[in-house]
């Protein structure tokens, strides 16, 4: 029989092949090697992978924490210009400005320090918020403090009274914000000094109930006449005046159609010299038309009426003097008749 296959396998030692420079690819097909040298890697095939892997975690990490550097860098140097930016901003300000840390003064701009008369900020860093506000407020700084550093929530405008340095009180607005200040959870305070706002409105509250008593007064007539010639109020002496008993007899109606046909002219004049007048004022002597058709005089004072700027009308004051007019008449008419009869008495003595 013709034999085709052979039982027999060929083997080769490795080390003679290296003695006898034979490429391991030159030998017959199903060769087996003996006697093969193990390499490092596969002698230690699980430390070499460990240790990589051990490799690619650090170098993750490392690359992570040069991230995290890099990063920490920009943010510190963006805060350094955002820090510089709003002290440019701050030391500038109109209003007063500061941060609260540990409810004690961490920063504040000049207009703070001239508001409460310190000569430098250091005269008012490190003290107590509630040292440089009235014991009056302490108890609203407290609740407004603890939403502001623990919720994170803004507070509302509110009226405070702030103690100067020479323990003065001055009135100021507050608006306060979250903020953080040089790593610590502080609060960003504005205060604008409302003093002179207050003292103008006590005067000018003061003047309206002065305008109002002399609105109330039983002898003078008030009016206000709109930049169209209508009258737009009145008080009750005034209605009593004219002899109307209603205020809708009158509001609305042109002011000329309660003058004399031949004072209409005079009357019209008035009104324009009041609201050209620099002074915006005038007063004198003149004559009405009242509800029933009889004449009255009285005297009179008128002003232009600003608002915003703008003369928006005119108001004034009358007061009747009617019945000296009429005394003055009679006396003016028995004044005559007296040197009437006398003339004649003379004529006749003649």
């Amino acid at each position: 029989p013709v034999v085709t296959e052979s039982g027999v396998q060929n083997m080769f030692d490795e080390n003679a092949l290296k003695r006898f420079k034979i490429e391991p690819a030159a030998l017959p097909p199903e060769s087996v090697m003996i006697n093969r040298q193990v390499s490092f890697f596969a002698t230690h095939k699980k430390v070499i992978i460990m240790a990589a892997q051990i490799i690619v975690v650090l170098c993750l990490v490392i690359g992570l924490l040069a991230f995290n550097i890099v990063q920490r860098k920009r943010a510190a140097a963006v805060l350094r210009k955002s820090e510089k930016q709003f002290r440019l901003l701050a030391d500038n300000a109109p209003d007063a400005i500061f941060i609260l840390t540990n409810e004690k003064f961490a920063y504040v701009n000049e207009a703070f320090c001239s508001l409460v008369g310190a000569r430098a900020p250091q005269d008012v860093l490190g003290d107590s918020i509630y040292n440089r506000f009235h014991p009056d407020s302490h108890a609203m700084l407290k609740e407004r403090i603890g939403p502001l550093t623990v919720e994170r929530q803004s507070a509302p405008i509110m009226e405070h009274r702030l103690m100067k340095l020479d323990n003065t009180i001055v009135a100021v607005e507050v608006s306060s914000v979250p903020f953080e200040y040089q790593d610590e959870t502080g609060t960003l305070v504005f205060a604008r000094d409302v003093s002179e706002r207050k003292e103008a409105q006590a005067a000018l509250q003061a003047s309206e109930e002065r305008f109002r008593s002399i609105i109330a007064t039983p002898d003078a007539g008030y009016f206000f006449v709109d930049l169209t010639g209508r009258l737009m109020a009145v008080n009750s002496a005034w209605l009593r005046m004219y002899g109307y008993e209603r205020k809708e007899d009158v509001i609305g109606r042109k002011f000329l159609d309660l003058q004399k046909e031949d004072d209409l002219d005079e009357a019209s004049a008035i009104v324009r010299e009041v609201i050209r007048d620099e002074t915006g004022y005038r007063s004198g002597l003149f004559r009405r038309k009242m509800k029933n058709g009889e004449i009255g005089y009285h005297t009179y004072s008128a002003r232009t009426v600003r608002q915003e700027g703008n003369v928006i009308g005119v108001e004034g004051f009358t007061i009747d003097t009617t019945a000296l007019h009429r005394a003055e008449e009679a006396l003016r008419t028995s004044e005559r008749k007296f040197r009437s009869l006398f003339d004649s008495m003379n004529e006749g003595v003649g």
